[in-house]
């Protein structure tokens, strides 16, 4: 994905999207041509890792 960075670790399925001091944390999936986007979570920075 273009503008999402790959987390590592215990979080390797998912990536994160940023936007200003905050960051979306997602997971994708396909489904034949559908590509299926699951936000997981949404936060402050300096939070949505805990």
């Amino acid at each position: 994905m273009k503008f999402a960075k790959a987390l590592t670790g215990e979080f390797a399925d998912f990536f994160r999207f940023r936007v200003g001091d905050y960051r979306v944390v997602f997971s994708r999936s396909q489904e034949g041509l559908l590509q299926i986007v699951n936000v997981s979570r949404i936060g402050h920075r300096k939070h949505i890792y805990e």
